[in-house]
């Protein structure tokens, strides 16, 4: 069992949920390319272990037979539930739209 350093609760999950307010979960919203060129949109709180979990096989089970995966666009946006806004406006986007916005 370890403490977290910052509010000192035993496996408290530093960097995801926890009960504390002492250091707040930071989300993202994140599209990658799967193989064959579709493009995924999803929330993590680690972008990179998030990519990681999806090219092993481990991530959403759109992805699962669409390895690798790159990472396209990432968006730093706060809290779980504007996470799950934008997302969601990503989500609605057409093919194109989506590909203005990773290359703007």
């Amino acid at each position: 069992m370890s403490r977290c350093l910052a509010c000192s609760q035993e496996n408290c999950g530093y960097r995801r949920e926890c009960d504390c307010d002492c250091h707040p979960v930071e989300w993202y919203v994140y599209m990658v390319e799967c193989q064959g060129g579709s493009i995924y949109t999803g929330i993590p709180t680690n972008v990179v272990a998030r990519v990681k979990a999806h090219n092993t096989g481990k991530g959403a089970k759109y992805t699962r037979g669409r390895a690798p995966v790159v990472l396209k666009w990432c968006q730093h946006v706060g809290s779980k539930s504007a996470a799950t806004k934008r997302e969601r406006e990503i989500k609605r986007l057409s093919r194109a739209g989506k590909l203005s916005l990773i290359y703007s």
